[in-house]
């Protein structure tokens, strides 16, 4: 019994060490990020997810891992994330000849993120992976009358990814992995147009010239602009292959339609960011592991950029979570996290408060995260 209980001490604190790790660079989990992409690094918060290789998942993370399996692998999980972030009015102004609104209601919502990964090994030193999964995702959606109308309503964001990759181990001290990913993005993007405001202190011109609104409406504008709003709302989709670049590679948001107007074009200033993390793996039987994990990530957005698209901020995460192995072949994780996000502020006109209207105050937002995964490893 005493040379059990040593076993799994040791194994507790080694495990624990190498799943330190801080990064810097393009750090997943902010902004539109998502780091939750098994169920099995959820429950220690994802720490060492590029040094660690658990499991076949590690084809997201780091592909050079998956040779180290030396099985065939296949993982499928699901993680339940729901953000919540409501407004707090502190000195918002209406826009031109509008009411100023209500402060939003509920803006988040909660969405299931998938994912997929099968691995296979061809020699002793080369393996094959796929991954499926939603690396990038967001949504949210705001009431239709609130004070932020005319900058922000809706937005969502969904991504699908596919991402083969192959791993190689040249040596026993040396492994090496790599892949592409082929995207497609599907995005929504909708906010009410004050044309009263705009008629007000432009003229009709500048709607008509921009695209708008047709020619043929622009007398009946002039003849009942008092309190003229109306809703416009753009879905776009693209694919194609790619790679990961920094935050700091976003500076804007340019909305253009097919025809090549733009309609708007809204400062973003990202930032690259880093992300701090520890966590642990405690093997309490055969059967069982027991996680836990706290994170720090930091957001790209700027302050002085924040959008009623995207309140996000600096966020702190606490993650529990459990293993259990009903055989040598299959296995389940169960995983929880919570995160906090440092309340963001807002004093955002995008540009004009006679348009726009100026959106001042704050945000209370969480994050809750529930997540689930079935392993099957080849006997």
């Amino acid at each position: 019994m005493k040379s059990r209980a040593f076993r799994r001490t040791r194994l507790a604190a080694a495990v624990g060490a190498a799943l330190l790790s801080l990064s810097a660079g393009s750090a997943f989990g902010s902004a539109f990020a998502l780091q939750e992409q098994n169920a099995s690094g959820l429950g220690h918060a994802y720490a060492g997810g590029a040094a660690a290789a658990e499991d076949v998942s590690t084809i997201f993370f780091n592909p050079a891992g998956l040779v180290r399996l030396q099985t065939t692998q296949a993982v499928v999980a699901g993680n339940v994330i729901c953000f919540s972030a409501k407004f707090r009015d502190n000195g918002s102004q209406p826009a031109a000849l509008q009411p100023l609104g209500g402060t939003g209601g509920e803006a988040g919502k909660c969405a299931l993120v998938p994912n997929l990964y099968v691995g296979i090994p061809f020699t002793d030193k080369w393996s094959f992976g796929l991954g499926i999964n939603a690396p990038f995702g967001l949504e949210t959606k705001y009431d239709s009358d609130w004070l932020g109308r005319f900058q922000a309503v809706e937005s969502k964001l969904e991504t699908i990814n596919v991402n083969p990759v192959l791993s190689w181990e040249p040596t026993k001290y040396l492994t090496v992995g790599g892949g592409v990913s082929w995207q497609r993005v599907k995005a929504t993007l909708s906010k009410h147009v004050n044309y009263a405001g705009i008629f007000a202190t432009q003229g009709v011109g500048p709607l008509v010239a921009s695209g708008q609104l047709p020619a043929a409406a622009a007398p009946v504008l002039i003849g009942s602009a008092f309190g003229l709003e109306s809703e416009a709302k753009v879905t776009g989709n693209d694919s194609g292959w790619g790679w990961n670049t920094g935050w700091s590679s976003i500076q804007e948001l340019k909305i253009v339609r097919s025809t090549g107007v733009v309609l708007s074009n809204t400062p973003e200033n990202f930032r690259d960011t880093w992300r701090a993390s520890v966590g642990a793996n405690y093997r309490y039987s055969d059967q069982w592991i027991f996680r836990g994990g706290l994170a720090y990530d930091q957001s790209p957005v700027r302050d002085a950029q924040r959008t009623p698209r995207l309140p996000d901020n600096d966020r702190t995460w606490v993650a529990l979570g459990a293993q259990y192995r009903f055989s040598p072949s299959l296995a389940i994780d169960v995983a929880w996290a919570y995160i906090f996000v440092r309340d963001p502020s807002m004093n955002q006109n995008d540009g004009s408060t006679a348009t726009n209207g100026l959106i001042s105050g704050s945000y209370r937002s969480n994050v809750n995260i529930v997540g689930l995964q079935l392993t099957y490893t080849a006997k």
